[in-house]
Parts: C-alpha cells; structure tokens; sequence
C-alpha cells in the first residue's frame, strides 16, 4: 500500500473517506484486511482505522479453479471445508502452545524469586518457534488496533477478529458454517 497512489486522491474526490481493502480470493485463507482512511498522510500508518480489519477466507469456486488447475488440494469444496477446519485446528494448537509458555514461564520465574531448591534443577521453558500465519488466523492473538466505540447490538470481543468467508451459491454457506 503507498498513501501516494493516485486512486487515493480519487477516492477522495468521488467523496469515499473509508476504505475496507484485503486480499483476493485465490486462496483459501487470503490475508488480513485493514480499513484505511482515505484522506492523504505521509504514511500508510496514519491512514488506518483498524488493523486487523478481519481476514479474508474464499470458500468455493475460486480456491477450486486455482488449486484444481495445479492438481492440489483444495480442489472440492469439500476439499476447502477440511483445509480450513485443519488451519483452525493448526492455530487453536499454536495458541495453546504460547499460553502453556507462558504459564510455565510465569512458574519458572516465582521459582526463581524465591530462590526455590527445584529453580536450580528446572531449566527455563523455551518460546515457541514463531509461526506469524498460524498467529494471524488465531482468534486469541493481540487486539486489533480501534478506537473505542459503540459496535451496537453485536460488539466484537477483545481480541477476537471477523472472518470474511465470502461463498459463490447457496450450498456454500453451509460449508462455511
């Protein structure tokens, strides 16, 4: 994204003062989206409203054309459903992973302040291994950045993000449920 692109002067003639803009559909699990502001600042940061604005997930014909074309999976829509459920599941497993760390580091570091007999025998928990996708799809990483506001009826938990699952017909939004 560059606050100096054309479009953004456009968009701002044509009256747009808010934009919601993220990956294509390609894939099954695209990216993550921002809203932008459309009002020209000397910096991309500047622009954003909220960042993660949700993340794109294309259940249907797209990921089956792109992924059937170089004989992959997904390739069916079934194909689709049991990929995302395993990304899911991948991410749920890499969050539980950084919350026992952090529980058996909290453990670690009483020990060490009261200088506990066991400190000297227990080694340090080691992080682990950073994986930014499967962070990005977990639902229990950091807060989006928002100002805080009234969401209405529906508010958004803390530290919870929309997924934009975008299906082409009806038997689609099954799969995505």
């Amino acid at each position: 994204m560059h606050p100096e692109d054309p479009a953004f002067k456009e968009l701002v003639a044509a009256g747009v003062t808010t934009v919601l803009t993220g990956p294509g559909s390609g894939n099954l699990i695209g990216g993550q989206w921002v809203c932008l502001k459309t009002a020209l600042q000397p910096s991309v940061e500047q622009m954003v409203l909220l960042e993660p604005a949700g993340m794109k997930m294309a259940l249907g014909e797209n990921p089956k054309r792109v992924y059937g074309e170089q004989k992959k999976t997904p390739s069916t829509r079934m194909g689709n459903a049991a990929k995302l459920r395993a990304a899911l599941v991948d991410a749920q497993n890499y969050l539980e992973k950084l919350r026992r760390y952090e529980a058996d580091l909290a453990e670690y570091q009483t020990k060490v302040e009261v200088e506990d007999e066991g400190c000297r025998l227990a080694e340090e928990p080691n992080l682990p291994e950073r994986d930014l996708k499967l962070e990005a799809l977990g639902a229990g990483s950091p807060p989006p950045r928002a100002a805080p506001r009234d969401e209405g009826p529906h508010p958004r938990p803390p530290g919870r993000r929309y997924a934009h699952r975008h299906p082409h017909c009806r038997g689609r939004f099954i799969t995505c449920t």
